[in-house]
């Protein structure tokens, strides 16, 4: 007992520096759903879903979906006025939003991206 009485601060830096080691794992996906195809599908075909493919150029080599919207995720990343531009785009004439879907090879740019909507 007198031990942790007498390490008491290093002991805090401890539990303090795992949980800020583990914070970022726990809030990694809050707000972002990750979606299979079946569901993606779903949500395009009865929702008027809109699909967004964060791909930058370099990853395109496996091919284009030419019903998707095609902006790179650095673009939006760095100017969050060309992401409002764009969001503009998804909102139906009764002013609704509609499911957006953001495809990507890289899943953490498609959590961050998620996280602006």
């Amino acid at each position: 007992m007198d031990f942790f009485f007498e390490n008491i601060v290093l002991i805090s830096i401890a539990f303090i520096s795992g949980g800020l080691l583990i914070w970022p794992l726990l809030t990694k996906n809050i707000g972002v759903k990750r979606l299979g195809t079946a569901e993606a599908t779903t949500m395009l075909n009865r929702q008027n879903g809109i699909l967004i493919d964060l791909r930058e150029d370099d990853d395109l080599s496996s091919g284009i979906i030419p019903q998707a919207e095609r902006i790179p995720s650095s673009i939006l990343l760095k100017k969050r006025e060309e992401f409002d531009k764009h969001k503009k785009k998804f909102q139906d004439k009764k002013n609704q939003n509609k499911p957006i879907i953001l495809m990507g090879n890289k899943g953490s740019a498609v959590s961050v991206v998620g996280k602006l909507t």
